[in-house]
């Protein structure tokens, strides 16, 4: 398949989860279609848009155990993190009322978190790091 025709399918599987998904909240959660396409087809598609996909690992989520409000679909470069707890990674995240998707460059705050003695030392850090971040990228 042509580059393309993955966008294609990239495109169905988010429309799919703007159509699908708040209904789907108030159905059973375990095995869900729509939570499959988040965690597998999801992944699947952004793995086919890009080059050397060994070095990414492709994740998506929509709960663990139960729904969430914004299932997102994250690309981990191995080389940074392998998870949304540390490091950065890019993401698209679903808006709670399924009008819209955003690509976001994000940062996992867990691992700070656990670092640090009180929540605002995590911001602070988190914060600095943003900044850092936004002037590297211009």
């Amino acid at each position: 398949m042509k580059i393309s025709g993955f966008v294609v399918v990239l495109r169905q599987n988010i429309e799919k989860i703007f159509k699908n998904y708040l209904d789907a909240r108030n159905e059973q959660f375990a095995n869900h279609p729509i939570a499959t396409i988040l965690r597998r087809d999801l992944s699947k598609d952004l793995e086919n848009l890009t080059d050397n996909s060994d070095n990414y690992k492709f994740t998506g989520s929509a709960g663990q155990g139960n729904w969430t409000h914004s299932p997102w679909v994250a690309v981990f470069n191995k080389k940074i993190t392998d998870s949304a707890q540390k490091g950065y990674y890019i993401v698209y995240l679903f808006r709670e009322d399924m009008k819209g998707v955003y690509l976001s460059l994000n940062q996992g705050m867990t691992d700070i978190r656990n670092q640090t003695s009180n929540n605002a030392k995590t911001k602070e850090i988190l914060r600095s790091r943003a900044s850092d971040f936004r002037h590297k990228l211009q």
